[in-house]
């Protein structure tokens, strides 16, 4: 198996190879434009979006994962009657809480002993949201630059999307709904915040 620095040398030559046979990049474009790829045209740029689209709902996901996780810490103080700080703004706040590390999290919590059929899907989004974080264009980088190629990259990303998304869906559903629901909060009024929340955020900034 390759190390992180050999597979980095490697996909640095494959594309040193391809720019001396038939592409140049523009690695000095004039100021204020952005550096564009080779044949950037609209399949390039739907292209990129199915990777953005990938990725966040890789971390749509992860949220999902706070959510899990701050519900409970609420129910285990409401039962012990002490009070504690607000996890959520705890947890977004802590940057060494990557999504493996709150996948664990989950999992020794005992969150998914009652739906041990999530145990596989949720391993296989965190391997998948690890490859496209650190590996997935060093390793597919060549197809990018070709028509069928790209077609293969959209088909990917598109199967990925989907994934976080199916099993993202699947947490919500069957552990975050029941336990908000068993700290009194209804489906309904947990959509409420939702709303209110986005329409702080869509104005926070005025016209």
């Amino acid at each position: 198996m390759l190390s992180y620095l050999e597979e980095q040398r490697a996909f640095f030559d494959r594309l040193t190879i391809r720019v001396r046979e038939d592409i140049t990049l523009p690695l000095n474009p004039p100021a204020g434009t952005h550096r564009q790829l080779p044949d950037e045209d609209e399949q390039t740029r739907e292209m990129y979006g199915h990777f953005g689209a990938a990725v966040y709902f890789a971390d749509t996901l992860a949220s999902g994962f706070i959510c899990v996780l701050a519900g409970a810490e609420v129910k285990r103080a409401k039962a012990g009657k002490y009070r504690i700080d607000d996890p959520w703004d705890r947890m977004y706040a802590d940057k060494t809480l990557t999504m493996g590390a709150l996948l664990n999290r989950v999992k020794e919590g005992g969150h998914l002993a009652a739906h041990p059929d999530l145990t596989g899907p949720l391993d296989a989004a965190l391997t998948s949201r690890n490859e496209l974080a650190h590996h997935f264009w060093v390793s597919r980088i060549e197809d990018s630059f070709s028509e069928a190629g790209r077609d293969r990259l959209i088909e990917d990303l598109e199967r990925r999307r989907q994934a976080f998304e199916d099993v993202n869906n699947a947490v919500h559903e069957r552990i975050a709904v029941p336990l908000m629901e068993a700290l009194g909060v209804s489906r309904k009024q947990a959509e409420g915040i939702e709303r209110g929340m986005r329409f702080r955020e869509e104005n926070k900034y005025g016209d």
